[in-house]
């Protein structure tokens, strides 16, 4: 692609990204809340002020089951399926997702999505030396998370 082409693609996804984000933040981000209309519960002030404390609890499996939904959720609003494919669903000659969680540890995926230009410039070989093409998501450390713990779940190639 030219660097004319490369440029109004960003610009694109950018825009495009920032109608997701902006769709998440309305639909999505309150179901992201601790508060329950306006007031923590009871659970959820344990935990913060147990983290405060360093104590930590094992993660259970509806937890992790939310987290996954969340993720996938947020995969397919955030845009990432306008450049990407999983399964079979997104761009057709998107570069796959399929069976990155066995590729791909949780700090490359959680270093890609906070920051791709940085990441790809740093890591070079891993992205045969190609230039970053991804916009840099708009994602609290939540959102990231979420999508790393579905990325890495994607274990098999579809």
């Amino acid at each position: 692609m030219k660097d004319n082409q490369i440029k109004d693609k960003k610009k694109r996804l950018i825009v495009i990204n920032a109608v997701v984000l902006l769709t998440t933040l309305v639909y999505v981000q309150p179901c992201l809340s601790e508060n329950q209309g306006g007031k923590q519960s009871q659970k959820v002030k344990t935990e913060h002020a147990a983290s405060k404390k360093g104590v930590t609890k094992p993660e259970s499996k509806p937890l992790r089951s939310q987290n996954l939904k969340i993720g996938k959720s947020l995969v397919e609003s955030e845009g990432c399926l306008d450049c990407h494919r999983i399964a079979g669903g997104g761009l057709k000659d998107g570069i796959s997702l399929d069976g990155i969680g066995a590729k791909r540890s949780a700090r490359f995926i959680r270093n890609q999505l906070s920051d791709p230009e940085a990441h790809v410039e740093k890591n070079k070989a891993a992205f045969d030396g190609d230039p970053n093409l991804m916009p840099k998501p708009n994602l609290s450390r939540k959102q990231i998370a979420a999508i790393v713990e579905y990325l890495l779940s994607l274990k098999k190639t579809q």
